[in-house]
């Protein structure tokens, strides 16, 4: 079960001017070298924000490098432009950007499309580049004399089709990242992404020019230090498409990882951060991210929506905010941590596989005005925060049954299987009593 205990803070989003169109840009981080993402196809730089994957991921590449990222001119937050702009426009205004924000040299990033932007920037001003990191791309676009070296025409005309059919509604989805094809929360975030990054027209446009690229004799004129990484079983672009363009590259390092997702920020994004900290800094960091054994603690009121219907609004705010503090109380005594409160619901956690706390709360809630129940539950649980702080816990639950009002009971985790909704689900096993 992910519980989503704190919001991202989103980096400003600034405007440098580029020929005759503002670009829309962010930094953020404070890693001791320049990281510049490229933005692919589409895009919006502050909507890559509300997604929870796409923040960690972001957050992650900032505990090593300062991030540099911009709306592509047309897409996005940027001006839309009255013509699809060339492969060497596109590659000036990485220029501009990094002359805005004081970068003298930066790694340059590109995943699919954008991996032709980021290769030609290289190619034309290896002096700004100190490293080079490409991903999932083909060197030609369709109807490429060799199928090595392009993106199959069926996969093309899918794409196409979602674009003309379905923009908005994040069809794309299940060609770009089919682990998410069946997750609501994904789609719906997705399909509000699209729209807010562009019109189908213009959508349909910036296809058409992918379409029309073809970097093969760029590729052999990189003489920077390059990592290639691709995911094995992905659809859109076949392993032999990615690998045979790696071997263009000087010295490239190609690196193929397990999964089906076209783009990073889903699947094992971890591994994806992992080798591209691992080639720019020579090591693998943790991402402030720890396994640990805790005990949590979840109350809630018995027969709450009847009792607020009894005893009115008033009446029933000022219950919750003494049942509330009762247990806070409680908690602080016994070192305790407040995690999150729903409704007449208090959720907390405590170190180790010991619980405490829960006679002193059932003694703190017990009260005339109410009857309340509470469940420990020693889990193992993940948490990940970069800025130190919980993002999420991913546990494993005791049921809510009336064993809630016995001793408190140790609960081995099972396996977590990851559902659609993000939370994770699984039974747990009775342990040792206390």
């Amino acid at each position: 079960m992910w519980l989503h205990g704190a919001v991202p803070q989103v980096p400003r989003v600034r405007y440098v001017r580029s020929g005759d169109v503002d670009l829309a840009y962010q930094v953020f981080g404070a890693g001791p070298t320049d990281l510049v993402i490229v933005p692919s196809w589409i895009g919006n730089i502050e909507l890559l924000w509300e997604l929870p994957e796409t923040a960690r991921f972001l957050e992650k590449l900032a505990t090593f490098t300062r991030v540099i990222m911009f709306d592509k001119r047309g897409t996005g937050l940027s001006d839309r432009a009255g013509r699809v702009a060339t492969l060497e426009e596109r590659a000036d205004d990485v220029t501009t950007v990094m002359d805005q924000v004081g970068s003298r040299r930066a790694a340059v990033a590109g995943w699919a499309d954008s991996a032709a932007i980021a290769a030609t920037f290289a190619a034309t001003h290896p002096e700004r580049v100190e490293a080079l990191v490409l991903g999932t791309f083909a060197p030609v676009g369709e109807h490429a004399e060799d199928p090595n070296t392009s993106v199959a025409p069926e996969i093309v005309e899918g794409v196409a089709r979602s674009i003309e059919d379905g923009w908005g509604e994040g069809r794309l989805v299940q060609l770009i990242a089919p682990s998410r094809a069946d997750d609501e929360r994904f789609l719906a975030w997705w399909g509000r992404w699209e729209r807010l990054s562009g019109t189908p027209s213009s959508a349909a446009a910036e296809f058409r020019w992918t379409q029309g690229l073809d970097i093969r004799a760029i590729l052999p004129a990189i003489r920077v230090p390059t990592l290639v990484i691709h995911r094995r079983d992905v659809a859109i672009v076949r392993h032999e498409v990615v690998r045979a363009a790696a071997a263009l590259i000087p010295g490239a390092r190609y690196v193929e990882l397990p999964g089906v997702d076209a783009i990073p920020i889903v699947g094992d994004t971890d591994r994806v951060v992992a080798e591209v900290q691992q080639f720019l800094t020579g090591r693998r960091g943790i991402f402030d991210t720890e396994r640990v054994l805790a005990t949590v603690l979840f109350t809630d009121i018995v027969a709450s929506t009847e009792r607020a219907t009894q005893v009115g609004d008033r009446e029933w705010a000022d219950l919750l905010e003494a049942h509330n503090g009762a247990l806070r109380r409680a908690v602080d005594e016994y070192g305790g941590r407040e995690v999150d409160t729903a409704g007449d619901g208090f959720f907390a956690t405590f170190d180790g596989p010991a619980a405490p706390c829960t006679p002193p709360a059932r003694r703190g809630t017990r009260s005339a005005r109410w009857a309340s129940r509470s469940g420990p539950a020693c889990t193992r649980a993940r948490s990940s925060a970069p800025r130190r702080r919980s993002l999420a816990s991913r546990c494993t639950w005791a049921p809510e049954s009336p064993r809630w009002r016995s001793r408190p009971r140790c609960w081995r985790p099972a396996r977590s299987r990851t559902s659609s909704s993000g939370r994770g689900s699984s039974s747990p096993t009775a342990g040792s009593t206390p």
